[in-house]
């Protein structure tokens, strides 16, 4: 038997090699198209921009998950509209990383349990890319655009600095490491995107109609809208800016369409008045939800002293002592049957004991 030397080995090799590629070929051959195999039945590969729309202002409106930590338990205290002597951060300067953060994490990354419905920030800029250049979306887009003035002016306002004009390009761009941008260049591009949005609306093209919760698609009452969050785009800036402050409330009042005149021209989202078969505060209130299930808010001596020296009429709105009661209170959130309308509060200081756990 010959010996095997280095040439005969490699040629060996080559020989198996090919054997082997021939082989695979004509298996993949064989096998032909693979069909929907390869198609992801969760997702949808020609989205539909009214559900995406109907999707984006249930998030807006949010979940119990971040409306309990960003408005309960931080922004509401810190600025004395209630209180909560139990755990509430925001009663005690206190920093907790995960309740501080929810409303930031939910609007950039979607939250917990998969509740991509609150990344807002990632679904405005996507609906926004798939509306843009088409003659018959224009007050589709106006509308997004809006939209996202508001999910940003949110996010400004409550954390200052944050990425705006690199937002959402991680699920767009695979840009994952966006820049921050200061919060005055926020706020004047917010400023002129509310301008550019009222400026695009055309009566003669669709609009989201019935998808559209706010206003069921009237482009009159959404130019109103546009033009009142300019209006406390004016107010955020009053301190630093009058001068500005000045030019944009009276461009505001003066532009087409005007500001809000009613009740009628509120922007909010109906919800159901229970059980929630959603993530918690989806279908249902997410304010409400907290206050039924963890009773312990009560409206601060700060706030109700303030409205009553003013003889402000919406004390009675904000809560009421309940029938022959001199220290309990019930807060309404909104005076509607289509929202959970209330919560208990009290005036004693009674401690809560519990503390977030959904």
């Amino acid at each position: 038997m010959p010996f095997l030397t280095r040439s005969r080995i490699a040629r060996v090799a080559s020989l198996l090699s090919a054997g082997v590629l021939a082989l695979v070929l004509l298996s993949c051959d064989g096998v032909g198209d693979f069909g929907d195999t390869n198609e992801d039945p969760t997702t949808a590969n020609d989205p539909n921009p009214d559900l995406e729309f109907t999707t984006l202002q249930l998030g807006v409106s949010g979940s119990r998950f971040d409306m309990w930590r960003t408005n309960l338990i931080y922004t509401m205290p810190i600025v004395q509209h209630i209180a909560n002597p139990g755990f509430y951060a925001g009663n005690f300067n206190q920093y907790v990383g995960a309740w501080s953060a929810s409303f930031f994490d939910t609007r950039y990354g979607g939250g917990p349990n998969g509740s991509n419905f609150l990344r807002t920030v990632t679904n405005a800029e996507t609906l926004i890319s798939e509306l843009e250049g088409k003659p018959r979306q224009v007050n589709r887009l106006a509308a997004t655009r809006i939209m996202r003035v508001l999910t940003f002016q949110r996010l400004t306002d409550v954390y200052g600095d944050v990425p705006y004009f690199d937002a959402g390009k991680g699920a767009l761009e695979g840009e994952f490491t966006p820049h921050y941008t200061r919060q005055d260049s926020i706020y004047m591009d917010l400023h002129d995107e509310l301008r550019a949005a009222v400026d695009q609306f055309d009566a003669s093209q669709p609009t989201f109609g019935g998808a559209d919760l706010f206003f069921n698609g009237s482009i009159e009452q959404w130019k109103r809208f546009a033009n009142s969050l300019q209006l406390r785009l004016a107010l955020r800036v009053v301190k630093v800016r009058p001068d500005l402050a000045q030019s944009w409330a009276e461009e505001a009042v003066n532009a087409d369409g005007g500001v809000m005149q009613s009740v009628e021209d509120d922007a909010y989202v109906p919800h159901q008045s229970g059980p929630s078969g959603g993530p918690a505060g989806f279908n249902t209130n997410a304010h409400s939800e907290v206050m039924q299930s963890f009773p312990g808010q009560w409206l601060s001596e700060t706030f109700v002293d303030w409205m009553k020296d003013k003889s402000d009429p919406r004390l009675t709105e904000y809560g009421a002592l309940a029938p022959g009661g001199s220290t309990v209170h019930w807060l309404r959130i909104r005076p509607s049957s289509a929202v959970c309308p209330t919560g208990l509060i009290t005036t004693s200081l009674r401690r809560a004991t519990s503390t977030p756990t959904t």
